[in-house]
């Protein structure tokens, strides 16, 4: 029985495997990083180690601010509850992380270059956040491998290194929190 469970979250991506074979049960908000494949749960010992560079990376100054969205997050989806637009949320979470002292841009366009052309509108980041962390708000009950995929892109893109895909059409908001590095 127990074997089975642990087969279940191993298949359901919750659970790492170590180098020395022992399992690590992931924490309740994901992280993903740019290397490590969707389809693959189980995290070679090279995946780990570059997990832990790319984690040691991210300051604390970036972790402050990641965790001060979190609980915007959570206080915007206490007050509202999962069912409505993103852009109720994309509005109130601004209006929450003012409310914080810190300082937000909404919509914010960024240029993308590809060889000598470039575009001007490539893409809108949903918040910038102390110009620093991108948060990318979905109306979903559960991140797509596409969403991931959008918000790692946009990490490249612009250079930044913290991402957080909040999904708010949940009836538990930390369901819906990915915390993503570049």
């Amino acid at each position: 029985m127990i074997t089975e469970q642990v087969t279940q979250a191993c298949t359901a991506g919750r659970m790492l495997r170590l180098p020395e074979g022992k399992l690590a049960l992931l924490p309740a908000v994901s992280t993903f990083y740019g290397d490590c494949k969707e389809e693959t749960p189980m995290m070679t010992g090279f995946q780990l180690y570059v997990q832990q560079q790319k984690e040691a990376a991210v300051t604390p100054e970036l972790n402050a601010i990641s965790g001060k969205i979190v609980d915007a997050a959570f206080a915007v989806h206490s007050r509202l509850g999962p069912g409505l637009l993103e852009s109720v949320y994309e509005a109130c979470l601004a209006y929450e992380l003012r409310n914080r002292k810190l300082s937000v841009r909404r919509q914010v366009i960024v240029p993308i270059t590809y060889e000598e052309l470039e575009f001007e509108e490539g893409y809108r980041l949903d918040l910038l956040v102390e110009e620093s962390v991108i948060v990318e708000l979905k109306a979903v009950s559960k991140a797509s491998p596409l969403h991931v995929s959008q918000v790692l892109t946009y990490l490249k893109l612009s250079g930044h290194k913290l991402g957080l895909l909040l999904c708010f059409n949940n009836t538990r908001i930390k369901q819906g929190i990915t915390r993503l590095i570049n």
